[in-house]
């Protein structure tokens, strides 16, 4: 359970990183 959320979390900072960095970009 605890990994599930971790994994959820890790998920949700690489997504705003990648969104940043597309913005960066552009």
């Amino acid at each position: 359970m605890k990994k599930t959320l971790l994994l959820s979390l890790s998920l949700s900072r690489f997504c705003s990183t990648l969104k940043t960095t597309a913005f960066t970009q552009a």
